[in-house]
């Protein structure tokens, strides 16, 4: 098929049209109706409805004008109308999508504003480019007659598998420099056309996680005059960008490891959580990375981390040969080597310090309520909720906590890829939010 004719398809499937709908195993037709709302592809039965519908191993193909799709995953959208019922397929894929073969690829990604990538960096505003080992993948915003899209686009056939792990480190990165994380619907499309006149076959996901959230540094700091109460606040100062080395940088880290990979997504999740919730998990990615730039940077720590990584090798090696109450056994002793390797607050501070990052009274406080948080203490002796009032001013005191923890995080994801500059100081930026007036400025040298 034509790339811009399986484009088309995607974007303009909203007008409700009749299809034959075949299950794959049983050989059944039915009439459908098909729509596109907010959860994805949906398809419209009326009565009588077919069993295999609701069959978990039924599997079916719809017969398009221009090729077949082919849904593996839905969900019965449950109703009231006896006469008709909805299926929600969030994931489809056109006739021959191949996830094994190497193929040129694709991501296109629906957003909001064609100026997603600006102000991130300082080089290019709108077309990155980044390598993976050999692999040249390019990201740019791009319109369609009906949508704009963020592009994730690569240079050299690869698996579906290894581009996904690409585009996924790639929007976790951009997620984090820009404050919102792009996952609510994806096309793949694949290819052997470097052109891409023509394209082998299409994958659509409906995901709905994408995410609005903090942004760590920004390029136009005059954004948060409204916050901002000195007449005369030099803001061209604190305009800070991340250059393309420093992007591919971070882009590289949350590829190859698995330990960043996970605290960076995490940092982003939490603010789909309550106030109450974000200390804890806030906690856990600092710890992560913490632990990460430790195995970097501290030789004690260098040193126990490889015996335990060996300990760890040989022992899933031989795992066939040991009894499973064995191997569970030897693996958590194995997992208490550097348990007491160091105090807590210690740890912290000596990570902080191996990236030469300097630690005020405040942020040295918030370290310490780490075992509070991670042992259930997450109360102050003097706290009593005896109204609505007083658990308010409890959640108001852990917003606090996490825009502290949330600026700690990213002094070392930063620093890790080699920036030098302003970050935003939220809790400075939110003294009135807060209730708490705090004298520091509201953008943090690092």
């Amino acid at each position: 098929m034509k790339f811009i004719e399986g484009l088309k398809w995607l974007e303009n499937y909203k007008a409700q049209e009749y299809f034959t709908l075949l299950e794959v195993n049983s050989k059944v037709q039915t009439k459908l109706k098909i729509e596109k709302n907010s959860d994805g592809f949906v398809f419209s039965v009326n009565y009588p409805i077919s069993k295999v519908l609701y069959d978990k191993n039924s599997k079916f193909i719809i017969n398009t004008d221009n090729f077949k799709i082919e849904v593996n995953n839905y969900i019965v959208n449950l109703g009231n109308d006896l006469l008709s019922k909805k299926f929600d397929a969030y994931i489809f894929q056109s006739e021959g999508f191949d996830e094994e073969e190497l193929y040129y690829y694709k991501l296109l990604s629906p957003i909001s504003s064609f100026f997603y990538l600006r102000n991130i960096n300082i080089d290019d505003e709108n077309n990155f480019h980044f390598h993976f080992n050999e692999d040249l993948v390019t990201v740019s915003t791009e319109r369609s007659e009906n949508q704009i899209y963020l592009v994730i686009e690569s240079k050299s056939k690869t698996s579906f598998k290894e581009f996904k792990h690409i585009t996924n480190s790639i929007l976790i990165t951009l997620g984090y420099l820009t404050g919102e994380l792009v996952k609510n619907e994806e096309y793949f499309f694949q290819s052997n056309d470097k052109d891409w006149v023509y394209c082998h076959a299409f994958f659509y996901r409906k995901l709905k996680k994408s995410v609005k959230c903090y942004m760590p540094i920004t390029s136009t700091p005059k954004q948060y005059s409204n916050f901002i109460q000195e007449k005369d606040y030099k803001y061209v100062e604190k305009i800070s960008y991340l250059d393309n080395m420093e992007i591919n940088n971070l882009v590289l880290l949350i590829y190859s490891n698995s330990n960043y990979f996970l605290a960076i997504r995490l940092l982003l999740e939490i603010f789909n959580n309550s106030f109450i919730n974000r200390p804890s998990t806030l906690f856990v990615v600092l710890e992560l990375l913490v632990n990460e730039v430790l195995k970097e940077n501290s030789k004690p720590f260098i040193e126990k981390q490889i015996i335990k990584d060996e300990c760890v090798r040989v022992l899933i090696k031989n795992k066939k040969v040991l009894p499973n109450d064995d191997y569970n056994l030897l693996l958590d002793g194995v997992n208490q080597i550097d348990k007491n390797l160091k105090q807590n607050n210690k740890k912290f501070e000596e990570a902080f310090k191996a990236l030469d990052i300097y630690l005020n009274i405040e942020e040295r406080k918030t370290l310490s309520k780490r075992n509070n948080f991670f042992h259930g203490k997450i109360l102050a002796l003097d706290q009593i909720i005896e109204s609505e009032e007083s658990f308010t001013n409890i959640e108001l005191d852990y917003n606090l906590l996490s825009q502290r923890l949330y600026t700690l995080i990213s002094k070392l994801i930063l620093k890790r890829i080699g920036y030098s500059g302003y970050l935003i100081n939220h809790v400075k930026l939110r003294e009135k939010q807060n209730g708490k007036f705090h004298d520091e400025d509201y953008f943090i040298k690092i």
